[in-house]
């Protein structure tokens, strides 16, 4: 390549080729060529005396040739020559070996030369001529391998430059439990679990965050913790779709508020208001919660077999996960005894009477007669309502009029043993009514051992209900009381009082 040099021009050549620059045509004269790294300061070039200077460069300079004619008064200079060197390898920055996450965009970058063409390629048949162009805008894992580079500037080629780029897979979803249920001052340690050696980040209510697996949110919990708590698991610089742990906290319940009362000689019906956040009432006739009776979400308690003009005191409980209410104590009199005079004073067990037989002639009743229907009124019937309590738990002599009010009450399925006897109406009376436990006792103590009655030797029902899906029965060859289901039919004998 020859370049004269009877003009200003700037000559590019590529790093590690030569060039030959040629003087103007001059016949006479002492020739010497000279270059300057900034064109204001020049040096002459070891035997650089002829009129063409072949040069092979490894940086840019300035070039001119000098003319001494003795036989002119000043030295004359040619147009001056920048030869430049198009080099590129310490002025390349392309990406380094570059790690991705799948989903993440994927851009190609290098620094710019002006004027220059440049020319990617890598996998996929991925080919672009921009500068820093954007291979995808939300990679998978067939995006990872090489990608080359060549530059092209001032018609120079660049050696070929790589970047190996690398996707890695998302971690999976921490494993964490959803639902985390606390009580009020409880410690609440969140936990969460996921690959070997993985980085954890939680994020929560209160501007709670913590890089720790598992981190201790409070030693006192309260309600400002509740809420949704997100946790992901990082691994490689790569972060994982969040988990969820649902955080609850609660409180003991309140205590139950009186509603009211109906009171009667024997019984007290306690009714208080619905309370929320409970799992179930209970009650007791002491202050002892440990030993009281569950009613489930019943919101009254029929208390039956009571003393007539006394006072009788209950507390009430509500209950939940987290502990018990402080109790509601009721205290309430029933009514004045009746003071009615007895028509028939002087009967004996086994006398016909009031429309059956006399069972009990010491019965808490106004004349003390207990009375019982001479037939039995069904041979099979169920105690019903399984899986339903309906607050008819007296067992007691006494108990057993107000256990199948409620049971009537509470329960509204036909043909069952206490409904056969509320409606039952026989000898011109029908106040009838399914015996208690003591009391079908008194039935089988004093009239069937002494084969009064008409009894058969089978099961027959009492009113009393020991929890939601079982009762009390007794078995008249041997007089035996138990625990049974309601589901099954046995023999119904109904009583009344005198």
């Amino acid at each position: 390549m020859k370049a004269p040099l009877g003009f200003s021009q700037t000559i590019y050549i590529c790093d590690s080729e030569s060039i030959i620059l040629e003087g103007i045509n001059y016949n006479g004269g002492n020739l010497q060529w000279q270059l300057s790294s900034d064109s204001i300061n020049w040096i002459n070039i070891s035997g650089a005396n002829q009129l063409e200077l072949q040069i092979n460069p490894n940086e840019s300079n300035w070039y001119r040739l000098k003319i001494n004619d003795p036989d002119c008064d000043s030295i004359y200079y040619t147009d001056v020559k920048y030869v430049e060197v198009v080099t590129f390898d310490s002025d390349i920055f392309i990406n380094q070996n570059s790690s991705y996450c799948i989903g993440e965009p994927l851009q190609l970058l290098v620094n710019n030369f002006p004027g220059a063409e440049y020319n990617w390629s890598g996998v996929n048949g991925f080919t672009s001529n921009d500068q820093n162009p954007i291979v995808s805008d939300s990679v998978t894992l067939n995006y990872s391998g090489n990608y080359t580079l060549n530059i092209v500037l001032e018609g120079c080629t660049s050696e070929t430059y790589q970047t190996q780029v690398v996707v890695n897979a998302l971690p999976n979803q921490p494993s964490v439990q959803t639902d985390v249920f606390k009580c009020a001052g409880e410690n609440v340690n969140l936990n969460a679990t996921g690959n070997t050696g993985a980085d954890f980040y939680w994020s929560g209510p209160l501007g709670f965050e913590s890089f720790e697996a598992s981190p201790l949110l409070t030693q006192n919990v309260d309600s400002t913790y509740t809420g949704t708590y997100l946790v992901y698991q990082i691994v490689e610089s790569c972060t994982s779709v969040s988990a969820t742990v649902n955080l609850v906290v609660d409180y003991p319940p309140v205590t139950p508020v009186l509603s009211g009362t109906n009171t009667g000689e024997n019984h007290i019906e306690w009714s208080w208001n619905t309370n929320s956040n409970i799992v179930a009432y209970k009650y007791n006739t002491v202050n002892d919660f440990s030993t009281a009776t569950d009613l489930g979400l019943n919101t009254s308690f029929f208390q039956a077999g009571l003393i007539c003009n006394n006072m009788h005191s209950i507390f009430i409980w509500s209950y939940n996960s987290c502990g018990e209410s402080a109790p509601l104590n009721i205290s309430e009199s029933t009514l004045p005894c009746s003071t009615q005079p007895c028509s028939s004073p002087g009967l004996t067990i086994g006398t016909q009477f009031g429309g059956g037989i006399i069972a009990d002639v010491n019965f808490p009743s106004s004349c003390g007669y207990l009375i019982s229907a001479e037939v039995d009124q069904s041979t099979g019937a169920p105690w019903g309502c399984y899986g339903t309590f309906v607050n008819s738990n007296g067992t007691n002599v006494g108990s057993g009029k107000s256990n199948t009010e409620a049971i009537t009450n509470n329960c509204a399925t036909s043909g069952i043993a206490a409904r056969i006897c509320d409606d039952l109406v026989l000898g011109g009376f029908s106040d009838w009514y399914l015996p208690s436990k003591d009391e079908l006792n008194l039935l089988y103590t004093n009239l069937k051992q002494s084969n009064l009655g008409n009894f058969n030797s089978g099961y027959y029902w009492t009113s009393s209900e020991e929890n939601n899906n079982e009762a009390w029965r007794q078995y008249f060859l041997n007089g035996a009381q138990s625990v049974t289901g309601k589901v099954p039919q046995w023999r119904v004998r109904c009583v009344r009082t005198y």
